[in-house]
């Protein structure tokens, strides 16, 4: 294929290198001897390689105008990449070809029903928020087909023992619910190696249940609010704290992967579960008070990790002592074996209390009018996402975060769907938004 491009650039006179020629025809000739093309059928290469390299020659065959004019983009094609030349090539121009002139771009939907009835979950927000074409794919034309792993299977399995967690659990009654929901040895083993962890979880939130003024719990509620005649909210939460006399509410949603809740990204629109949550709550119980907000990791990442540091419950707090020793009464009130008080709450990750009450400037607490502001964020994002998916916005723009470098495209199925371009993406950086 080398020699042709250099044979063609010889002809056309743009050749200024030391090759001849007769030296280029030459080796042509030889190639093509080697390869036998007129014996293609009784002589076919052995490797992929050889493979392909005699199918790029073959094809151009000069004397076959039939095929060229049927299907001549396959030869502007191998002209373009592999220098194949081809004297009929000339009779087109590029803009006959079509080469390359693929429009990938949403190009919308007719007879799209604005005013068709229209529940969301936070996993389809999150969806249309990462990218509206993904949205379209798999809520509108409902082309994505669930394939669990071990993660999401064991994920599933660990929500519902602790959905029954307030009841003696017995794991030699989930034995045989592993073998039928893991298809594998590997992931039999492994899930009846991580299983008894979920005790260890059991303990840790029964232990908080004794102590915490929110001592009535609720576990796997599904609330829906209706935000106008046509669009409900919906949420399914994992478990939440009440205490019916001070009217606080703390969330608590599971998970068995490394997320985190980082309430800058509230802004761009991610992270939203918790606040959907909370938001739903708020609206459900208008009379309470949302305490806090938290992610609990039930599956270990790391074994090095100390008792007393696992199961935290991670995210945020109202910055009111008040309201933190309801949820934690303990805090401040731990000692070590030396007898040295303990300043961090064995129930929430990173709440630490002084010697004089109060809290360190680390700890991960708001007040109450930044976390409205989070729920008023929050609602927003939902109300312009139906806005926007009621008038079929399905543009192929997924959001690229600065700091994780990629949110929406990281191992998205659908990227052999949409064929997206740099340019359609929509860059985003947390720290110059702060900023």
């Amino acid at each position: 294929c080398r020699d042709r491009l250099l044979l063609r650039k010889i002809n056309d006179g743009r050749y200024n290198g030391d090759e001849t020629l007769d030296k280029v025809q030459n080796r042509i000739s030889k190639t093509m001897s080697i390869l036998k093309i007129d014996q293609y059928e009784s002589n076919k290469p052995k490797s992929l390689s050889e493979q392909s390299l005699f199918e790029k020659i073959r094809l151009c065959d000069e004397n076959n105008v039939k095929d060229v004019y049927s299907e001549p983009s396959k030869y502007y094609d191998l002209n373009r990449l592999y220098g194949v030349y081809n004297k009929w090539m000339e009779t087109f121009s590029e803009s006959e070809l079509e080469f390359n002139t693929y429009d990938h771009t949403y190009k919308g939907i007719t007879g799209f029903d604005q005013h068709q009835e229209l529940t969301l979950s936070y996993t389809q927000i999150d969806d249309y928020m990462k990218c509206p074409f993904k949205y379209y794919l798999k809520h509108i034309l409902n082309v994505d087909e669930f394939i669990g792993n071990f993660k999401t299977e064991i994920g599933i399995l660990f929500h519902d023992i602790l959905e029954h967690s307030n009841q003696d659990i017995n794991l030699d009654d989930y034995k045989e619910e592993i073998f039928n929901k893991f298809e594998t040895y590997k992931d039999r083993y492994f899930a009846e190696k991580v299983l008894p962890d979920v005790l260890k979880v059991i303990k840790k939130n029964n232990e908080l249940h004794q102590v915490t003024l929110l001592n009535k719990i609720a576990y796997e509620q599904e609330i829906i609010i209706k935000l106008d005649q046509l669009t409900s909210l919906m949420g399914r939460i994992d478990k939440f704290l009440i205490d019916d006399i001070t009217k606080m509410i703390a969330v608590v949603d599971y998970k068995t992967g490394k997320f985190t809740f980082d309430k800058k990204k509230v802004e761009v629109g991610l992270n939203l579960q918790l606040p959907i949550y909370a938001l739903l709550l708020s609206i459900s119980y208008p009379e309470y008070q949302i305490a806090g907000v938290y992610i609990q990791k039930v599956l270990l990442e790391n074994n090095n990790i100390e008792e007393k540091d696992a199961f935290l419950l991670d995210g945020i707090t109202i910055n009111n002592l008040k309201i933190i020793k309801s949820l934690d009464p303990t805090l401040g009130e731990v000692f070590d074996e030396n007898g040295k008080r303990c300043p961090a709450s064995i129930y929430i990750k990173g709440i630490k209390i002084k010697d004089d009450g109060n809290l360190y400037a680390s700890s991960p607490v708001v007040d109450s009018d930044e976390f409205s502001y989070l729920l008023d964020i929050t609602k927003n994002h939902i109300l312009k996402t139906i806005d926007a998916i009621r008038h079929a916005k399905f543009d192929i723009s997924p959001l690229d975060l600065k700091e994780e470098k990629g949110v929406a495209c990281t191992y998205c199925k659908f990227a052999d769907i949409c064929n997206h371009e740099s340019q359609d993406t929509r860059h985003v950086s947390l720290k110059e938004r702060s900023n």
